[in-house]
């Protein structure tokens, strides 16, 4: 879908979300996509904000959206999928 995939390194920052608790009773991903054509945006600030409202942003969006679709579809249609999310989950649980 012409999207960049990233793993967090850790040294990202905190954020505070109500999916962080869903997160530990069931498996999920906390997803990201940049919004901004010029890197280096800091969050909460004006730039930032006009960025928001760009055909950029959107099309960013409409593709997260998708790949998030994707592999909503996969989870529920392919049980050996469904079966590897859930013994990764476990696994990464006991850490």
């Amino acid at each position: 879908m012409g999207c960049e995939i990233r793993n967090a390194k850790g040294d990202e920052g905190r954020a505070s979300t109500d999916y962080g608790e869903v997160s530990q009773m069931m498996p999920g991903a906390n997803l990201h996509f940049g919004i901004c054509e010029k890197e280096g945006i800091p969050l909460h600030c004006k730039e930032f904000q006009q960025s928001a409202g760009t055909d950029y942003a959107f099309q960013q969006a409409m593709k997260c959206a998708a790949a998030m679709a994707a592999i909503c579809l996969k989870y529920y249609r392919d049980p050996d999928y469904r079966e590897e999310v859930h013994k990764d989950f476990e696994i990464r649980k006991e850490l």
